[in-house]
């Protein structure tokens, strides 16, 4: 059975908007029940602009790139696990920016103007500022180049070893723990 959930609709590579889809939920639900699943799993899928049906195309059985987003939005997949009494069942709004996006426009109008909320921006900042590895660790393997995936339809770069990536607009997706 599903524990928590959050479901979100990526507008860039690292950003998040966080919104209830339960089409994509139910599919995950039907996903878990049939395999007996484990663990935490994201459910990637895009809408068909034809028929306005959402295509489920990809599980990925592991922990995600928008676990961040996730826990500094308020559900933390890991302290699920822990203190489960501490925890919400699911995320159904809000909106993750990441820190880098104070080098845009449209990041700092998002600050100026509300939508991005300050306290996530202090909470990402500080997290930065206290393990500044992940970030040394991707100039060296050259993955601070990445693009929205949605907006290269040639697909994303991933640094050193090319990645193909989907050509759609990058779409909903469903993060699940399983128990």
């Amino acid at each position: 059975r599903i524990v928590n959930w959050t479901t979100f609709v990526c507008p860039d590579f690292v950003s998040a908007e966080f919104a209830e889809n339960r089409e994509l939920l139910g599919m995950a639900t039907k996903i878990v029940a049939e395999t007996g699943f484990t663990g935490v799993a994201n459910f990637d899928a895009r809408l068909d602009d034809r028929t306005g049906r959402m295509k489920l195309f990809e599980c990925n059985p592991r922990f995600f790139l928008r676990m961040s987003a996730t826990r500094l939005c308020g559900l933390d997949f890991v302290k699920a696990a822990t203190h489960p009494q501490e925890t919400p069942a699911s995320l159904t709004a809000g909106r993750y920016y990441h820190w880098r996006e104070l080098r845009s426009v449209n990041g700092i109008r998002a600050l100026l103007n509300g939508t991005w909320e300050t306290r996530l921006l202090m909470r990402d900042l500080s997290e930065m500022l206290r393990d500044p590895l992940p970030i040394v660790a991707r100039r060296i393997w050259g993955e601070d180049g990445r693009r929205d995936i949605g907006t290269h339809p040639g697909g994303a770069r991933s640094g050193r070893g090319k990645v193909p990536a989907a050509v759609t607009p990058a779409g909903p997706q469903v993060a699940v723990p399983y128990e």
